[in-house]
């Protein structure tokens, strides 16, 4: 749950009887607290384990909330914010964008795939680490990143 709030202006359109019997519409407007999306990933820890004489594991999806820096006061000077997931360079799981987008220019709600490849050519008898990051900076002014390191990956 966010801890964090900004205050929003709804706006609704309410029917008015007006002084001859008719009905008018009038904009009212009003406050409203809401609360300023977080972190939040869909897989915490993803562990897998494998033996030659299995198939390779299927692709799995990976929900990411990146968090909304620009209702933060601390960042409102700031115009402008990319998110985005990298993965360490390997042969063995690849990180996939939803259709249409690129890794370093993702939406605030993004669901990624993690697809397995190449199981037949890991070491043997030995663990594969592989570390994702996730993060997002402003691309305006200095670049400035504000990264949240997951654990490593283990294929």
């Amino acid at each position: 749950m966010s801890i964090r709030t900004y205050t929003d202006t709804i706006c609704e359109e309410r029917p008015r009887t007006t002084s001859r019997g008719g009905t008018e519409y009038e904009q009212y407007c009003y406050p409203k607290e809401k609360p300023i999306l977080d972190w939040g990933v869909s897989l915490t820890a993803i562990l897998k384990e494998w033996n030659p004489s299995q198939p390779i594991p299927s692709t799995e999806l990976l929900t990411v909330q990146f968090p909304q820096l620009h209702l933060l006061t601390v960042y409102k000077k700031y115009k402008g914010f990319r998110n985005y997931a990298r993965i360490t360079t390997n042969d063995f799981v690849e990180l996939i964008a939803p259709d249409g987008q690129e890794l370093d220019r993702l939406p605030l709600n993004a669901q990624l795939k993690l697809r397995y490849n190449h199981f037949s050519q890991l070491p043997n008898n030995s663990d594969t680490q592989l570390k994702d990051n996730l993060g997002c900076y402003r691309y305006r002014r200095e670049r400035q990143q504000c990264n949240r390191n997951r654990p490593a990956h283990r294929a």
